[in-house]
């Protein structure tokens, strides 16, 4: 190749590098912003040098894109099977406290409304199949040297409290999207494990007498962080805003995302926007116990209610979400104490281990 030859593909480079810099300025200065909760995961995971890699909730689509099979089994059967990505739309909704959430999945760019841009398909990762995930071009995040280990603190552990960080991004006309910095939510979770599945093969436990525990026994707590009171929506009764939700995580390409009913739990007047408040003091924590081994957590089984234990669904993993009461446009309008945000466990075996 000739001095002219190497000065020339120089030159394009730097005018690629260079558009892709003047579109990120752009972004940044006119583009709607919006927060991105991270996903649990286990912070050591995470710091590669001076950028950690980040997961976003928003970014696991399995419910979305199930409900997308169903309205077009052809345009999902093409982003299954090749391996090439390919572009997709989620239209966004965003809550009292800034987050958002998707509400569909989208091929072709929406004509209004806000959106974010990314990509899916089996190039995404060779665990797509599992997860349906979508990549934003945003997962790499650097940070200030010396950063890196007060943010894992600040992450915490997988089996102790977790505090999500919350990232702020601008977003494109065409929905691309920018970060511009983060915070941190305004509180922890925690999911601890109370008791051990005691079946033949699981966790240490002898044997009981008569028939052996096939669930484990869990608590899910949440921590206010901050200086100030926040007002946490709860049921009146039947635990209704905790919800359960099966993650399939085998690798024969079924892998989806499924809420999992409990018939013995009355939840329609909480779901209706029927609660109380649990006023959450600086540093007081709100916690659930839950025992999938006594009603009102069992579900429907061939011959009546059982432990979702029994049920022994291969590569099945659970998180627990907490899910505030009232849609997002009734939030919007309401006083902003008021916590309006899903929250999400750490991902747990029903045997009872945290993984």
């Amino acid at each position: 190749m000739n001095r002219l030859a190497v000065i020339i593909v120089v030159l394009l480079q730097l005018a690629v590098l260079s558009t892709i810099a003047l579109k990120r300025e752009a972004i940044m200065a006119s583009g709607a912003t919006v927060y991105l909760r991270t996903a649990p995961v286990d912070p050591r995971d995470l710091f590669r040098g001076d950028y950690v890699t980040l997961s976003y909730d928003i970014a696991n689509t399995g419910t979305l894109f199930d409900s997308f099979m169903l309205e077009h089994p052809e345009q999902a059967k093409e982003i299954s099977e090749k391996q090439a990505l390919h572009s997709v739309y989620l239209p966004i909704e965003v809550d009292a406290n800034g987050i958002a959430t998707a509400s569909g999945l989208l091929l072709e760019q929406p004509a209004q409304g806000l959106f974010i841009k990314g990509r899916m398909g089996k190039g995404t990762s060779q665990r797509w199949m599992r997860d349906r995930s979508i990549k934003f071009g945003i997962e790499k995040y650097f940070v200030e040297q010396g950063k890196g280990i007060e943010m894992e603190q600040m992450l915490g552990e997988r089996d102790d409290w977790q505090r999500a960080m919350e990232v702020e991004v601008a977003l494109g006309d065409d929905g691309t999207p920018v970060i511009v910095g983060h915070r941190w939510s305004d509180v922890s979770v925690r999911l601890e494990i109370l008791q051990e599945a005691n079946v033949a093969g699981t966790g240490e436990q002898p044997e009981p007498e008569g028939a052996p525990r096939q669930s484990a026994a869990v608590r899910f707590s949440i921590r206010n962080d901050t200086e100030s009171p926040i007002q946490l929506p709860v049921s009146v009764a039947g635990r209704c805003e905790l919800s359960v939700v099966k993650e399939n995580n085998t690798w024969d390409g079924n892998g989806q995302v499924e809420t999992i009913v409990f018939p013995a739990r009355d939840c329609d007047r909480y779901n209706a926007g029927e609660y109380k408040i649990e006023a959450l003091q600086p540093q007081q924590v709100y916690s659930v116990d839950i025992d999938f081994a006594a009603s009102p957590w069992l579900v429907q089984g061939e011959d009546g209610l059982v432990e979702l234990g029994s049920l022994r669904v291969p590569g099945a993993n659970y998180r627990i979400h907490y899910i505030p009461p009232i849609d997002n446009k009734t939030a919007a309008s309401s006083d902003n104490a008021i916590w309006m945000t899903k929250l999400s466990s750490a991902r747990f075996a029903i045997a009872g281990w945290v993984d």
